[in-house]
């Protein structure tokens, strides 16, 4: 099954039909790919999940119909993912209409319509068969009007995937809103920061404790009553700690939404550690317990080392841990990246299957403790 999105890059259309005599000799649309994938598996298939940013260069509205993905070198071949009616709308975005928390905006009969100077993303996770070619190279031919054009024109393998170990231990951890799925908060989350648009959260995963499907038991609106809340969290490698912030108080489970907090670009994230990965990699541990910090800044640290306690503080709905890797030490700054956790298991309908070098998905229940 193929799970389609979209994607962005930086050429603009270079080959195309005809769209007629004259000029301009094609569409004035930009395709541009701001962060190429890293294809990742998991469960024994392989994801890709970029963006792509679709910028109308015309004085004019275009309307576009179709996005279709290939693998660069066998332009010929049937197309990897399509995007179209339903599907498009769904994976389209307007930036003046921006996805709020999990609830996508509904597409409006004028959604595929791209207005004179206007940007939309598109996003794209590719989600290839076990028994399926990777391509080392994708292009995208987007079609408007009566033509079409080619280009945007991507590395897969982009970024060299670290292996590292688990952010937290124990079993029955559920991967919410987390990785290559395209409807979930953090997928959807677009930072505008010193002049630069990024996805910091594009692979986040928030870790969530469970206890026969529930995450609490007792008062809703007391974090002691939730089996997250003072978990232990480790270091996922050795490494150094490049950023510590702590002292912001846990909040109240329940708020969506940072505005209700009066958050700023210092506390939304919470009580943080920052891990230096190497490589321009970042380990990012956000929503710390107040107080429980057990590192300092320029502290080589090992892996599996206890560095602090699972809480609720910044943006935070209830008690969990936020873990990302991104290629900025800044929150809200980088680009966010895959990686693979070294071994885990997930949990099916209460069967656990072992799996290796992995990245977990969207919804799994994953045990830690039980990995071999």
């Amino acid at each position: 099954m193929r799970k389609i999105g979209v994607a962005i890059a930086f050429v603009l259309a270079n080959t195309a039909q005809a769209v007629g005599p004259g000029w301009p000799p094609e569409p004035l649309i930009e395709m541009h790919v701001q962060a190429p994938p890293s294809a990742f598996p998991s469960a024994g298939r392989t994801y890709l999940v970029y963006e792509v940013l679709l910028t109308n260069l015309d004085k004019t509205t275009l309307d576009i119909s179709r996005l279709e993905v290939h693998d660069a070198d066998d332009m010929a071949a049937a197309p990897i993912a399509v995007l179209e009616a339903e599907q498009l709308d769904k994976d389209l975005q307007h930036f003046g209409d921006p996805a709020v928390g999990d609830r996508i905006p509904d597409a409006t009969a004028a959604h595929r319509h791209l207005t004179a100077g206007e940007t939309v993303i598109v996003f794209l996770a590719i989600v290839v068969a076990p028994d399926a070619r990777i391509p080392e190279r994708l292009s995208h031919r987007l079609f408007t009007g009566g033509a079409s054009i080619e280009g945007a024109i991507v590395r897969t393998r982009a970024t060299r995937l670290r292996v590292i170990g688990p952010p937290v231990e124990g079993n029955s951890w559920h991967a919410f809103s987390g990785a290559g799925d395209n409807n979930s908060h953090h997928r959807r989350q677009l930072f505008v920061l010193g002049g630069h648009a990024s996805l910091p959260n594009r692979h986040a995963i928030d870790w969530v404790h469970t206890e026969n499907g529930a995450n609490f038991s007792g008062p809703e609106g007391e974090n002691r009553s939730y089996y997250s809340y003072g978990r232990r969290v480790l270091a996922v490698a050795d490494g150094t700690v490049v950023k510590v912030t702590d002292g912001i108080p846990d909040n109240a489970p329940g708020h969506v939404g940072a505005e209700s907090l009066k958050l700023s670009l210092e506390t939304f994230a919470g009580n943080t550690i920052v891990l230096d990965l190497g490589q321009g990699q970042y380990a990012h541990y956000m929503h710390l317990q107040t107080g429980s910090p057990r590192v300092k800044v320029g502290q080589r640290i090992r892996r599996r080392e206890l560095i602090a306690l699972v809480g609720t503080s910044g943006s935070s709905f209830e008690p969990h841990l936020h873990f990302e890797v991104t290629t900025s030490p800044a929150p809200g700054v980088g680009e966010g990246l895959p990686y693979l956790l070294d071994e885990y298991e997930v949990v099916t309908n209460g069967v656990a299957e072992y799996r290796r070098r992995e990245l977990p998905t969207e919804g799994m229940t994953v045990n830690f403790a039980s990995a071999r």
